[in-house]
């Protein structure tokens, strides 16, 4: 959807492009991070090492405040370039509207036309700013997390053979479901921005038959219909949440069981497994932006 949106970038290209590149080099020291306290712990902490546990703890502070730059700089970046973008389509949005025939003005209610130059045009630049963000810093952090975990421990990384999969059916079932529920929700909005601007246009012939109570009952029964819809769809938001942090935490204990039991044999040192663990917490936040990116990305498509 958005490689047809990428024209309404113009402006704002060098922060789109730059955006990804910073967030990238953030999530290097994301990353860099636990395999410097793998060291740390194995070599310096167990072997009572005071110069190597010094010396790896100026390296993370440096790759900590390296990566909180490389962050700020991406953030900025990814909301210029959003808003431009927003910007960019509202105006175009704005004049194709103005280039309509009688005949085409016809097959849209003017609050519909309302709803895509203001709320869905909103939400679209957010989209934006998260297609920059999260949709490349939750699979480059993936990637690059999956690679180091195997890298300690192959045999343990295993669970996440299992698990990935699961998650990935959900989310797609999930993306599925919310499709058809987000188009009702948008409809049920159209409503109630129709019903708004038809009173507010005619506000003096109501207040002229005394119809004030006629048009607040019209108006509360479309906006308890937008109420319901909207419940209906984000109830599926609702319902991901728990089942992405009861696989996560499932993940997380079976790692301590068969990682702690692998320390106790020597197989694996208490420095790799706290290592492990935290490449765990990445992967799986990964996950869940992923599948927070992918109920969004159906959201946009019905706008």
């Amino acid at each position: 959807m958005f490689f047809k949106l990428n024209k309404y970038y113009r402006g704002y290209i060098a922060f789109a492009i730059l955006c990804p590149l910073f967030m990238i080099l953030e999530v290097f020291g994301d990353v860099l991070i636990p395999s410097l306290m793998e060291s740390t712990i194995d070599n310096g902490v167990m072997n009572q090492n005071i110069d190597l546990v010094i010396k790896n703890g100026k390296y993370m502070i440096l790759v900590a405040l390296l990566a909180l730059f490389f962050g700020v700089v991406s953030t900025f970046f990814s909301a210029k370039a959003a808003q431009g973008f927003g910007a960019n389509l509202r105006n175009d949005v704005f004049t194709k509207i103005q280039s309509f025939s009688f005949a085409s003005l016809d097959q849209f209610e003017i609050s519909s036309l309302i709803t895509r130059l203001t709320n869905d045009i909103v939400f679209l630049s957010n989209l934006a700013r998260m297609t920059l963000r999260i949709a490349v810093r939750a699979p480059v952090m993936f990637i690059m997390a999956i690679f180091m975990a195997i890298r300690i421990n192959p045999k343990l990384s295993m669970i996440f053979a299992i698990s990935l999969p699961i998650i990935a059916i959900g989310a797609f079932i999930l993306m599925q479901v919310a499709l058809p529920r987000f188009r009702k929700f948008q409809k049920s909005f159209d409503q109630v921005n129709n019903r708004t601007q038809e009173n507010l246009m005619a506000i003096r012939v109501v207040k002229a038959f005394t119809r004030e109570d006629y048009e607040v009952e019209k108006f509360e029964d479309k906006n308890n219909n937008l109420l319901v819809t909207s419940l209906h769809a984000l109830n599926l938001i609702v319902l991901m949440m728990p089942l992405m942090m009861l696989v996560m935490f499932s993940i997380i204990i079976s790692v301590f069981w068969f990682g702690g039991n692998l320390v106790l044999k020597g197989s694996m040192q208490a420095g790799e497994l706290f290592s492990f663990t935290m490449y765990v917490g990445q992967i799986l936040t990964s996950v869940i932006n992923i599948s927070a990116y992918v109920i969004n990305l159906s959201r946009a498509k019905v706008s």
